[in-house]
């Protein structure tokens, strides 16, 4: 036999050709492998919930504690999610590379394994739209700060385009206090 049945009185373990099927809860002890003589190996998980949630797959230390969840583990929610329970960063590695790390407070890092803010990139960054300040307030801020500016100041701003390109911009210098001293509006046409 290729299964051994003893003691499984809630499971069905059957093969047609190359797939098995087990229906019902089956503990499965040391490691599954799932390899296939053809190009594609798979592994269903198949739900008879007609919303499509409840499929996932849910790791556990010996003690039984939640670890992690992937897919959708709630039977009315087909959305893929991956679920960390402990306050550990989650990864996402290419090529040996740590590409995009979050962390347990909700930074998130791309090509950063340690980012400091909501996003922190480690490369350049191209937008094929409009960056939006969403405030509440009339104007967008935009701000440029170094590392070793205390009020935003230090920043470089390189426009380029061609001929026909408007450009205006505004410049304030603010003392600690946040008054403004000296105030400039710039435009090129």
């Amino acid at each position: 036999a290729m299964f051994s049945t003893s003691g499984l009185t809630d499971s069905l373990i059957t093969q047609a050709g190359s797939i098995i099927d087990i229906a019902g809860n089956t503990d499965i002890t040391g490691s599954l492998k799932i390899t296939n003589t053809g190009p594609v190996s798979i592994l269903n998980l198949i739900s008879f919930n007609s919303t499509g949630g409840g499929n996932y797959i849910h790791a556990r230390n010996s003690s039984n504690e939640s670890l992690w969840v992937f897919g959708a583990n709630n039977i009315n929610d087909d959305r893929v999610s991956l679920s960390q329970y402990k306050p550990n960063d989650i990864f996402i590695t290419t090529n040996g590379i740590q590409a995009i790390t979050i962390k347990p407070n909700g930074d998130v890092g791309i090509n950063k394994t340690l980012p400091s803010a909501k996003l922190e990139v480690g490369g350049d960054i191209k937008a094929s739209g409009a960056i939006i300040d969403s405030g509440t307030t009339t104007l967008a801020n935009l701000t440029l700060k170094s590392l070793n500016s205390g009020y935003g100041g230090g920043g470089v701003i390189d426009i380029m385009g061609g001929p026909q390109d408007f450009v205006r911009y505004e410049t304030n210098v603010k003392l600690g206090g946040g008054t403004t001293v000296a105030s400039q509006v710039y435009d090129m046409n």
